[in-house]
């Protein structure tokens, strides 16, 4: 069974940096800011602190998308649950330039599309597998393309 990376791995690092980021805030705003003292301050305070941590967290977690192979069906998985199942023998794939979100600009990025062949709905940005259709989307690389082409075939 072969795992391969949905995403690049640069969006990893984003949400980790986040997390660092976070965790550097906190502790430079608690060592320095000590006024005001009142309750209200901390409570807003930490609460910014929580949701900024658990979202940067959910999103490295999220965006750590990988699909393996076993028995004959394509499986979109994170850590935590299966995103998608496609069937082998009802796929076909695409390679296309989509624009990317990439912190704060789009950056146009190759992405090898899969897509059921009941599938109507293309992809239109990257980054963008979700439940809601029957297609998959990985990042472009020579390995990604070698390994997809030896178990689906091209449209």
């Amino acid at each position: 069974m072969k795992k391969l990376n949905c995403y690049p791995n640069l969006i990893s690092v984003i949400f980790l940096l986040m997390v660092v980021l976070t965790i550097f805030l906190a502790f430079i705003s608690f060592v320095f800011f000590k006024e005001p003292e009142g309750g209200i301050y901390w409570i807003i305070y930490t609460l910014l602190v929580i949701f900024s941590f658990s979202f940067s967290v959910w999103g490295f977690f999220y965006h750590s998308q990988y699909i393996i192979i076993k028995e004959n069906k394509l499986i979109l998985k994170t850590l935590f649950n299966t995103i998608k199942v496609l069937d082998l023998t009802d796929c076909y794939y695409e390679i296309a330039i989509l624009s990317t979100y990439f912190g704060r600009r789009y950056i146009n990025e190759k992405w090898i599309c899969i897509y059921s062949i009941n599938e109507k709905q293309k992809f239109k940005y990257g980054l963008a597998n979700s439940k809601k259709y029957m297609r998959i989307q990985l990042i472009y690389s020579k390995r990604n393309l070698e390994f997809i082409n030896s178990v689906i075939k091209s449209k």
